[in-house]
């Protein structure tokens, strides 16, 4: 039997480097407020390429690459995921559009 993989592709707007904080950090907010923040999340850089990763929905257009440090910050992107098989295409570390991501989906 062979597998049939449907896809949706989404631009990927940016690339972040978590980093994990001490307990009891604080951050400020885009208003002016003192919030408990747990982690950061840096602007990072991947290799130009291809890359077949898991990925899983943190929050609205924010994937976690599974087993990594690295999210990535999509487009108009309404997936679910939660390990869920995708391909990475990675174009550039610059501009607005940083190449795109690929939804595989088993049928």
């Amino acid at each position: 039997m062979t597998d049939t993989y449907s896809s949706t592709s989404y631009d990927i707007v940016g690339i972040y480097e978590k980093t994990e904080l001490k307990e009891g950090a604080k951050g400020l907010d885009s208003y002016g407020n003192i919030k408990d923040i747990k982690a950061v999340f840096a602007p990072a850089k991947m290799d130009i390429g291809k890359y077949e990763v898991k990925l899983t929905r943190i929050d609205t257009n924010f994937y976690n690459i599974c087993g990594t440090s690295l999210y990535i910050e999509t487009k108009h992107c309404n997936e679910y995921a939660t390990r869920n098989d995708a391909i990475l295409n990675i174009r550039s570390n610059y501009g607005y559009i940083r190449g795109e991501t690929i939804f595989l989906k088993n049928w």
